[in-house]
Parts: C-alpha cells; structure tokens; sequence
C-alpha cells in the first residue's frame, strides 16, 4: 500500500509548493501565509546539487516527502555533514510509521554517501523531535529570540567600537580560551577571523566599560527574514572580562543592541549556542526563548 520512491522532477514544483503551504505548521505557528514572501523566493535555492527528494507515495498518490542533502551552513569543520531539510506526512497518514521510514531511507542514502554525520532542525516537543531523538539524534546547539520591542532605555556605558578594539579583550579572551573552545569549537585565531569579517561585511561591535576599563563586548548583524521581508538581528558574540561578570554587562550589551534594532526596525534578535553552554542559561535568564534546536547524529552506524 505504502512505498518509497524518488520524486520525478515534474513533482517537485508540487513539493516545493506543499512545502510553502506547511511552513506555519512546520514554523510551530511563527508565521501566517499572508506574511510569507512568494513561494520562488522563499525557495529559490530549494535544491542544491547533490539534494535529494524521496516520497512516500499511497496507490500512487504521495501522501510524504522528505528532503535531505548536504548542510549549507558553514560548521568549522573539515568533515562535511548531510542533513534533513525537510519532512512532511499528509495529516490523513500521519501516525503510521510514514515519517520515520522516510527517514530512515535517507539516513541510508546519506550513509552510502560517505557522509559521516547528519543534522537536522526542529523544535522541541514538535513533530519531529521525538522521531530524531528515537533514531538516535542527540541536540547540540539552540537557536533563541527575544523581540527588540521590550527594552527602551539607552546603556549609559556602552558604546560603538571599531574591530582593532578588539585587542583590548585579548588578554580576557586568552584566560577565557578553554571555555570558548568548548563552547565555539574553534580557536581565538578563528574566532578574530570570524568576528572581524562580520563587522567588515557591516556587523556592529558594541563595547561596555566599567571605570575606565573594558567589561566585556557583543558582535550583532541584521539580515533580511529568509521567510518574510522583515529585519532581523543575529547575536554573533557576547563576551564579559572574568572580573566583570554576573553586574549585568551582557544585558546592558544586549539591550542596547536591542534599542539599535529597534532604531533600524529589526523586530527580534537570534542568537544560537551550545546547549549545554553557561550562555544558554545567560540567554534564558534576560528573556530569551527557545526557537528550534539542532540535532546531529554520527552515521558511522546506522
């Protein structure tokens, strides 16, 4: 009754659109259709080379689909990764096994493709969750938002910074280096690098004093919503100096960055960690909740 077959390239022009009509529900009801830009631009890259399609098809009508193919984001690591874009089962189907034996057809597909570990996201508690957990998908990183709306006040201690300021937390950053290799993955070679080039390509550097001496700093950029035409904030680093933490220095850095998307009409702020990182209860403890969570799964055996 049930099978599993590859999708025909006439059919993926109907997936794609299936896919858009599924967002409010695969978005835990973050967004409504009228928000949604038009379906081509919103998926305009939607297959990549090397992406796959399977479905799950019912007396020849598909009834689920799953799309899986390599991660795109950039991982800070030389071994490529697979990953779960997106699964989906008619609600008439659901409930029945569909989406875990569509999962288990790409995990497979994935195997045999050499990749070595596959990811996948999805929010907690949602449809999803409990199919990755049980196939053996352990959660890595959180991404939270809070809004920019709330905060109105203006931190008197922080002020604009310039990436050579940046030199002045290399001391703190190297005391800090084992913490922040933990939690970043990377060394603080990397982590100039990555910072510098996000202030170059129009980041904004946010630097808190206290006494005439340097507390701590936050990185942040605006972006353009993939899924709407709203701005949007991403918190790219927050640091505070050992001697300066737990007096508020992250939160006077965070809600001045708050006011100045607020300023632009950026309406939220994401930020994305370890979730077993101190800085995930930093981000609960100011106000920020859980948007979705990464989960990754060693494909060494299936």
């Amino acid at each position: 009754m049930y099978y599993i077959d590859e999708a025909t390239p006439q059919e993926l022009n109907e997936i794609r659109t299936r896919m858009y009509k599924a967002i409010p529900e695969s978005s835990n009801g973050r967004y409504s259709p009228g928000e949604l830009r038009p379906v081509d631009e919103v998926y305009r890259d939607f297959l990549n080379a090397g992406d796959s399609v399977a479905v799950m098809r019912c007396r020849g009508t598909i009834v689920g689909y799953i799309h899986f193919g390599r991660r795109r984001e950039e991982t800070y690591s030389p071994e490529e990764t697979g990953h779960i874009f997106d699964i989906f089962v008619e609600e008439a189907h659901r409930k029945r096994g569909i989406a875990t034996q569509l999962l288990d057809h790409a995990l497979s597909r994935m195997y045999s493709q050499g990749y070595g570990k596959v990811s996948g996201n999805t929010f907690r508690g949602g449809p999803g969750w409990e199919i990755l957990l049980k196939r053996g998908f352990r959660p890595v990183t959180v991404c939270l938002s809070i809004e920019s709306r709330s905060p109105v006040r203006e931190e008197s201690g922080v002020s604009l910074g310039v990436p050579a300021d940046l030199l002045m937390f290399s001391e703190g950053l190297t005391i800090s280096r084992a913490e922040l290799a933990q939690d970043l993955s990377m060394n603080l070679s990397e982590l100039y690098y990555r910072l510098n080039a996000v202030i170059e390509r129009g980041g904004t550097l946010l630097i808190d004093s206290h006494g005439g001496s340097p507390a701590g700093f936050l990185v942040y950029s605006v972006f353009e919503d993939l899924m709407t035409y709203d701005f949007l904030g991403y918190l790219d680093f927050v640091f505070v100096v050992h001697p300066f933490r737990r007096l508020g220095v992250a939160g006077s850095l965070l809600y001045e960055s708050l006011r100045r998307l607020k300023g632009v009409q950026a309406r939220e702020m994401f930020f994305e960690c370890n979730c077993d990182a101190y800085c995930y209860k930093w981000a609960l403890s100011v106000g920020m909740k859980e948007f979705s969570i990464l989960l990754e799964k060693d494909l060494d055996r299936l």
